[in-house]
């Protein structure tokens, strides 16, 4: 039997880590034990810590969680010391895996595994350079990614993106707009505001006024607001009034987005996922303004939309802070309403940045990848 620790202490990232892991189990005899939730220890895994136990989000959180990270970490450490896996994987989450490699690199023998790069295309760009010093695998999830690390003689194995495994509808259009109550005839726009409170507060008022503004101007549109979950949907309800052309609905995004004409989406993963359903979408983001001052200061990109970086081009138009306004949004959502050609236009590019996101199949050749390096 081969043992396993494995860190996946982000939702997206244990979800993938859980999947990997019954592919696994399908073909060799492992025993999984580390970081995650439900997900994994579903997947047969021994939960050493839950994710929340290591998994915060903001400075002051880190600040305040510090020991209790600091414990969790010496507990992986110790395991490690005591186990010696034959391999350890580790999922996105830099901050604390990062100094989870550095201490175990200093007498663990084992090949260490990294799934999903960290954004270094975006800031912090030399941490390249650490990964490329302690590991021995890498699988990248982004096409480009792949460049970076060939340039400083990293070879990385790049098996398309899972997100083409998961994103898949189960819902047919006609299905969903009878379960929300809308008329077949009308067009569908969802609107995804955030999966955090503080997100959906700061972008609430704005897109209040688009939907109102759209909803006088077009009488054959109707809106869906799409919950990320249970906590963010008492909020969204009363945030956003609801009335016969306004749906509130708590997750379904998928199919949401898959009935939809159009899509008003925060920047984030959710942009990728309307991207593989082939929808037109406008982009937002606004956070406070020291916030955004100190990511200007840090963070290198041309665009915030994944699939603007991938096919480097504002094949979705995005506005940030000042620029997310009524006018903006409004104006982008009638150009693809009224413009027929930017319409397909734009479906077509969406169709091309789908074949550079691989087939069907990441985690069967993810796990594929991984019982062959385990056996090297």
């Amino acid at each position: 039997m081969k043992k396993i620790f494995l860190v996946s202490a982000e939702q997206s990232a244990e979800l993938y880590a859980s999947k990997i892991v019954d592919e696994l189990r399908k073909k060799i005899d492992i025993s999984v034990t580390g970081i995650g939730g439900d997900k994994l220890k579903n997947s047969g895994a021994e939960l050493l810590l839950r994710s929340e136990d290591v998994s915060v989000v903001g400075v002051m959180e880190v600040f305040s969680h510090f020991f209790k990270i600091r414990e969790g970490l010496k507990k992986c450490v110790n395991w490690i010391k005591q186990n010696m896996p034959e391999m350890v994987i580790l999922f996105d989450f830099p901050d604390f895996n990062f100094w989870l490699i550095k201490k175990i690199r200093k007498f663990y023998k084992g090949k260490i595994v990294y799934i999903i790069s960290p954004q270094v295309w975006a800031w912090r760009k030399n941490r390249k350079y650490f990964l490329k010093k302690y590991l021995d695998k890498m699988i990248v999830i982004l096409p480009f990614e792949k460049k970076i690390y060939d340039e400083i003689g990293f070879s990385v194995e790049y098996l398309g993106h899972p997100l083409v495994d998961i994103v898949v509808p189960n819902k047919t259009i006609t299905e969903f707009k009878d379960e929300l109550g809308v008329k077949h005839k009308n067009k569908l726009i969802t609107v995804l505001p955030g999966s955090r409170k503080k997100e959906i507060l700061h972008h609430s008022d704005i897109l209040k006024k688009s939907i109102e503004s759209l909803k006088k101007k077009y009488s054959d549109i109707e809106f869906v607001i799409v919950s990320a979950n249970t906590s963010c949907y008492e909020i969204i309800k009363n945030v956003f009034s609801k009335n016969s052309r306004i749906h509130i609905i708590n997750g379904d995004a998928y199919n949401a987005i898959n009935a939809s004409h159009i899509v008003i989406a925060k920047s984030g993963t959710v942009t990728l996922e309307t991207a593989l359903l082939e929808k037109p979408a406008v982009v937002f983001y606004k956070v406070n303004t020291l916030s955004y001052i100190i990511a200007k200061m840090f963070v290198d990109v041309k665009y915030v939309a994944l699939p603007n970086l991938l096919l480097n081009k504002k094949v979705y138009p995005e506005y940030l802070q000042n620029d997310f306004n009524v006018e903006n949004i409004t104006a982008s959502v009638e150009r693809f309403l009224e413009d027929a050609d930017l319409y397909v236009e734009t479906v077509e590019q969406l169709q091309d940045l789908k074949k550079q996101l691989g087939e069907k199949g990441f985690f069967k050749r993810a796990a594929n990848k991984i019982e062959e390096w385990l056996y090297e």
